[in-house]
């Protein structure tokens, strides 16, 4: 069995979506963010976290992208899991 694994996205501007319905998108299954705040280090930089599940493990490369209460996608992230 494998635990839950997290995953860090940062983007710019995300702060306007606080407690707004931004979820992500990982092949197509939604995953609401854990945490949702400024990146603590770089100004202007926000921090999404996301808590990934189980089945993703060993499942190959996932297209990851972010979407806000208006239905905006954000660019995609291409990501593999081993």
């Amino acid at each position: 069995m494998f635990p839950k694994a997290r995953f860090r996205l940062t983007k710019g501007r995300l702060r306007d979506d606080v407690g707004s319905g931004l979820q992500s998108l990982i092949n197509g299954v939604s995953i609401v963010p854990s945490y949702l705040a400024p990146q603590p280090l770089v100004p202007g930089l926000d921090q999404v976290n996301l808590l990934l599940p189980a089945t993703l493990a060993g499942s190959g490369c996932s297209n990851v992208t972010l979407i806000n209460y208006a239905a905006i996608q954000s660019n995609t992230v291409y990501v593999c899991f081993k």
